[in-house]
């Protein structure tokens, strides 16, 4: 399969008219006068270090020319797939395919180095309608209470606690829509 190009369009670009409205100012109080990295031990230092000098990938374009991200991205199809996340049906009448697009992370050790790189294929659920192609929306997260709680409870019954990395988790039985 040939690789698509990209047109690049020609035209000048300018603000939007709907942004004249917003006042744009210098910044009064910076955060290089209130925020060092000469104060910080040489671990923590190397850490932040290492971590702003990976670059992530924007776009899949820029992606695909790398071979860590072409690994990363075919680890994220190859789950979905075992997964069934989805099925190829036809396209029925009236009905329009919702877009997506890739989310690209790195992974890092608690030592800065690397751990992994990480793709996300995300679906753009904006496109669709309420009512015509989902009926409700639940998203699973933990609340910032809930997690301070759980701590707070660990910490009195002396409980171990350790952290895990997920690569990929499914909790929900499959959808009708």
């Amino acid at each position: 399969m040939l690789p698509a190009t990209r047109r690049v369009s020609l035209r000048t670009r300018q603000a939007s008219s709907r942004m004249q409205d917003y006042v744009t100012y210098n910044v009064k109080y910076p955060i290089s006068r209130f925020m060092s990295y000469h104060r910080l031990s040489p671990s923590y230092s190397a850490f932040f270090t290492s971590i702003s000098a990976i670059q992530e990938p924007k776009t899949f374009y820029e992606a695909q020319s790398q071979a860590v991200w072409q690994q990363a991205m075919n680890e994220e199809l190859k789950a979905l797939i075992e997964n069934h996340i989805w099925s190829v049906v036809p396209l029925s009448v009236g009905k329009q395919v919702v877009g997506y697009h890739w989310i690209f992370k790195t992974k890092f050790k608690s030592d800065g180095s690397v751990d992994r790189h990480k793709a996300h294929l995300v679906a753009h659920g904006f496109t669709q309608k309420f009512g015509v192609d989902y009926k409700e929306t639940f998203a699973p997260v933990a609340k910032m209470t809930i997690v301070r709680v759980l701590l707070s409870v660990a910490i009195n019954q002396g409980w171990f606690l350790c952290q895990m990395d997920v690569r990929n988790a499914f909790l929900h039985e499959e959808l009708e829509e």
